[in-house]
């Protein structure tokens, strides 16, 4: 059975009657709907999963971005949930997880997203809230936790709780970065003892040295192999985050070649991705790659990335890959490489473009093959 239905509510504020409808739900629309249901709710506490709680801190940041808001991203951690799992069992660790859940439901506001992010790791979005205020928040949910004890199956716990506290937008940029600093940020609570709280914040050295950095960052594009990428997609995450806090494009290059899933590309929070070469060389005789460039292209578009052609040897690959919509290309076509000090050339303007019927090769362009002889990739001439 599915049922909806609103309450009509009388003058004294008073429910009179529900309205609604109830209908039958053949088997494949059930599991449908469960499908749907579990990829965005977590199936014990019905808070929202990891993936639906990014997207809520993603709406919130970009939120704050545009009207000038604050606010902030809480991670919190139950401090005995692994020693009550192997103590009474998983049924009261179970029901210390409901119990943490709805005590943040009660003490935070209903416009607050709650979600589920680990296995003893709850997570909260809070709009408006500055960060003058953080402290007050994060006190406020400690002491909900520590309050009473749970009832469980084998009797009454008490638990406490760690928080990692992070206010944004302020200089981190994506929901990846506020997730991984607020992650760090619990871990520094953890190993204070417990039951407090630790709000992220770059020290003085930190904030020296990004100033320092970011002028040079900003003309870096630094990239990723995608197979490597994808051995320990945790900690490439953990470093794509750190380029980008420095004000680095990252590219994730052999686009293609190590089958990068959705989830993983959604996660990888790259700048561009760069289409393998296998698909590109020889596509003339090989008009069947065509077919997954298009794919991959698809696929890059829906996050929104730039696209860039490797082994772009001929003029006629050059003509056909900017109609398909690849934003970028670079490979023999436009010059062969040289050892020259990239960063000497770094902010000059590129030496020629393609664009037009009339092409001139660029000669700042690196190696056409899968080996590249220089450690990061140059600026390069947008496709008219």
């Amino acid at each position: 059975m599915h049922d909806r239905a609103s309450t009509e509510f009388g003058a004294d504020g008073k429910p009179v009657r529900l309205v609604g409808n109830f209908r039958f739900m053949d088997s494949d629309i059930f599991r449908a709907g469960r499908r749907g249901h579990l990829a965005n709710f977590d199936q014990l506490t019905g808070h929202f999963s990891r993936d639906r709680l990014r997207e809520a801190l993603d709406h919130a940041s970009n939120d704050t971005k545009r009207y000038k808001g604050e606010g902030a991203y809480l991670v919190v951690g139950d401090d005995k949930l692994t020693m009550i799992n192997q103590a009474l069992g998983h049924d009261a660790a179970d029901s210390v997880l409901l119990a943490v859940g709805d005590r943040l439901d009660r003490c935070l506001r209903a416009s607050d997203v709650i979600g589920r992010v680990g296995g003893d790791k709850f997570g909260a979005v809070l709009s408006n809230v500055p960060e003058s205020e953080l402290e007050a928040a994060t006190e406020k949910i400690l002491d909900a936790l520590r309050q009473a004890p749970i009832n469980t199956p084998e009797g009454p716990v008490y638990v406490t709780g760690s928080i990692g506290a992070v206010a944004f937008p302020g200089a981190i940029k994506t929901a990846q970065d506020v997730m991984m600093r607020s992650g760090a940020a619990l871990q520094k609570a953890k190993q204070s003892g417990r039951d407090c709280a630790v709000t992220y914040m770059f020290s003085e050295e930190q904030k020296t040295h990004h100033k320092a950095c970011i002028v040079i960052a900003e003309r870096m594009i630094v990239e990723i192999t995608e197979t490597a990428g994808l051995e320990d997609l945790e900690a490439c995450c953990r470093f794509v985050s750190t380029l980008r806090d420095l004000g680095c494009e990252v590219a994730l290059d052999d686009f293609g070649a190590g089958y990068t899933s959705f989830r993983q590309l959604k996660k990888l929070a790259v700048n561009k991705v760069k289409i393998n070469g296998a698909y590109v060389r020889n596509l003339g005789e090989n008009p069947d790659n065509l077919v997954f460039i298009r794919t991959l292209i698809r696929l890059a578009r829906t996050f929104n990335l730039e696209t860039v052609a490797e082994c772009v040897e001929t003029e006629a690959e050059a003509e056909l890959l900017p109609n398909e919509g690849v934003h970028y290309m670079q490979g023999y076509a436009f010059g062969k490489p040289d050892l020259e000090v990239p960063w000497s050339r770094i902010g000059e303007a590129p030496q020629a473009s393609f664009g037009g019927a009339d092409h001139k090769l660029s000669e700042n362009k690196q190696d056409s093959d899968e080996t590249s002889l220089i450690p990061m990739s140059l600026p390069m001439p947008a496709i008219g």
